[in-house]
């Protein structure tokens, strides 16, 4: 047997055992990690989210469209609920062990931080591992740890969930009552008052598409009151909407003190949407 022979042979030998060590005959394979709860995002129709200090969320989805009920009503942020649901469903535990009534203490589930409800499926959210920072939880009587990037989603607060539009999708203005000028709809035909030195019915209608298509960069808890005010009146409705004027600079800042959220616009809103194109600088 040559030296090229002698070589091959134990190269095969090596391949040989490398294949045995890496795939491991004999042994079962892992097995797949558990989904903390296995429901279709798209089925769920409701979502409650109970923090221990603070007020109930409770999220319902109607058609197409999220609402927050409670703790105000208002439409919600489709988006950012179903990036939370698909968060959830997607979770996986990264370990199970049985904790009998009497050891839940331990792990903070004796009364839980938080408790999210979703479709009838609980979750209570505990303490955390003191090493790996693992959170604690409980679903249907079994204990997990998972990632704490979920429970940190969900004490963001009921203004996480508003929508970001300052108007209703589709919604039909009557009239914008601005600081110094008002805008009413006569037949289709807006009415300036007082009439502008200058401008033009494109610029009165840029002003109110501003206003349908106006979407907030934050929305943020906390609603104060202002003296300086805009008052949007829809259609079919006696009683207007009011957005308080806390700042305009250096960015537009609306309040909406009946539903406690203030809505965070950029530099350029106040322009836009508090003045005529034509009188911007």
């Amino acid at each position: 047997m040559n030296r090229l022979t002698t070589h091959l042979l134990l190269l095969a030998v090596l391949v040989l055992l490398g294949l045995v060590a890496w795939f491991e005959p004999g042994r079962e394979p892992p097995a797949a990690p558990t989904r903390l709860l296995a429901v279709d995002p798209a089925a769920i129709t409701a979502v409650h989210i109970e923090p221990a200090d603070a007020d109930a969320i409770v999220l319902e989805r109607a058609g197409e469209q999220w609402w927050l009920r409670a703790p105000v009503v208002t439409r919600a942020s489709g988006h950012r609920i179903e990036e939370l649901l698909r968060r959830l469903t997607e979770a996986r535990s990264l370990g199970t062990f049985a904790a009998p009534p009497d050891e839940r203490e331990r792990y903070g589930l004796t009364t839980p931080a938080l408790r999210l409800t979703v479709d009838g499926h609980t979750i209570a959210f505990g303490g955390s591992t003191p090493i790996d920072s693992r959170r604690y939880v409980l679903v249907d009587g079994t204990l997990h740890t998972i990632s704490d990037r979920l429970y940190y989603r969900l004490t963001g607060g009921f203004a996480t969930f508003v929508s970001d539009r300052l108007l209703p999708d589709g919604a039909k203005i009557a009239a914008l009552e601005l600081p110094g000028l008002t805008l009413r709809s006569d037949q289709g035909r807006w009415q300036p008052e007082p009439a502008p030195e200058s401008g033009s019915a494109d610029a009165v209608a840029a002003l109110v598409e501003g206003w349908r298509a106006a979407r907030a960069l934050e929305v943020l808890p906390g609603g104060r009151s202002s003296s300086e005010q805009v008052h949007v009146t829809f259609t079919g409705s006696e009683t207007p909407v009011a957005f308080h004027i806390i700042k305009r600079t250096p960015e537009l800042m609306l309040a909406r003190p009946d539903l406690g959220i203030t809505y965070r616009l950029p530099p350029s809103a106040a322009d836009d949407l508090l003045t005529l194109p034509s009188a911007n600088p």
